[in-house]
């Protein structure tokens, strides 16, 4: 029932290295109370490989508290932070420290709910190319929590297997949420610059 079956450490995981200031810099973050609240920093190189380079993990804080370190932890210009969309009090609440953060974008392909499509998108990432030999997505190895998920994220077992559809386990996935708020939204900005304008 493991959801991200393509994650392999030694594919995915690697040793951080001195990331150069021209990549592109993201933020994507999924908020908990009694729930740990997670922050990811994410770089993009030129040519769009993305890197997960350092996360924030801790519950039972104030938002005061999350944003001080997670400004403090931040040492690139961020282009965009984005978070859970259902949480806009969270949103204000973070925007009073100084960390702003607009609504991750629901990006939805081939029909599926936005869960689904957004695994979809993450697990496409996962997957080697057949000529370079690599994914196009990477962690360091100082991310504990996120390549724990990764490996812990799992489907809901059912008994009614015909007619049910794939409901992710609402556990180990903190991070991952987060992730998939910065995929779909980051995909969603790309595919709408390449589109042409209508007639």
């Amino acid at each position: 029932g493991l959801i991200y079956k393509e994650f392999d450490r030694r594919i995915h995981v690697i040793e951080p290295f001195e990331i150069p200031n021209f990549w592109q810099f993201y933020r994507c973050m999924d908020f908990g109370a009694t729930h740990p609240t997670v922050c990811l920093w994410v770089a993009i190189d030129s040519n769009d490989n993305i890197y997960a380079f350092d996360e924030y993990y801790n519950s039972g804080q104030t938002i005061k508290f999350h944003a001080g370190i997670i400004n403090a932890k931040t040492r690139h210009p961020v282009i965009t932070t984005w978070g859970d969309p259902s949480a806009e009090q969270a949103m204000l609440d973070y925007a009073q420290y100084g960390l702003i953060i607009a609504p991750a974008v629901k990006f939805f392909t081939d029909g599926q709910d936005w869960v689904k499509s957004g695994i979809d998108k993450v697990r496409q990432l996962l997957k080697v190319n057949g000529q370079t030999q690599k994914p196009q997505f990477f962690i360091f190895n100082n991310c504990p929590n996120l390549i724990r998920e990764f490996e812990t994220y799992r489907w809901l077992e059912q008994k009614d297997t015909l007619n049910s559809r794939e409901v992710p386990v609402k556990e180990n996935d903190h991070c991952l949420d987060a992730l998939r708020y910065f995929v779909g939204s980051f995909q969603a900005r790309n595919y709408r610059q390449y589109q042409p304008e209508p007639e």
